[in-house]
């Protein structure tokens, strides 16, 4: 397999940055990852934080619970910290894409010489 095409996938299938890694560019791979690692990690922690208070709501409360009590209840923490999250998407979108043509890019590049 050519190296373009594997550090490509690895951009793609495992993390922004491994391509770039793959290829020896450390500093590009590293930046890559921890930018694309913070917004996955942001992500997540909205979510459990939601999840979490969602719990507590359910079992603080004389609420029953059934499919439409948490169905409404994640619907209302689902609408706080949503423009952080959009832009945390953005960003790890954003840096997928980046990883994955840089990556191609520079192992064609590298196949060249």
């Amino acid at each position: 397999m050519k190296k373009s095409t594997k550090a490509g996938l690895l951009s793609a299938l495992v993390l922004p940055g491994f391509g770039h890694l793959y290829l020896k560019l450390y500093i590009q791979g590293i930046i890559l990852s921890l930018v694309a690692g913070s917004a996955v990690f942001h992500i997540m922690s909205v979510a459990v934080s939601s999840a979490i208070r969602t719990v507590e709501k359910l079992q603080n409360g004389n609420m029953l619970i059934d499919v439409q009590t948490i169905s409404e209840l994640a619907s209302q923490q689902a609408t706080t910290n949503v423009e952080s999250t959009n832009l945390a998407v953005i960003v790890l979108v954003i840096c997928w894409l980046m990883g994955i043509i840089d990556a191609y890019r520079q192992g064609d590049k590298q196949e060249q010489k």
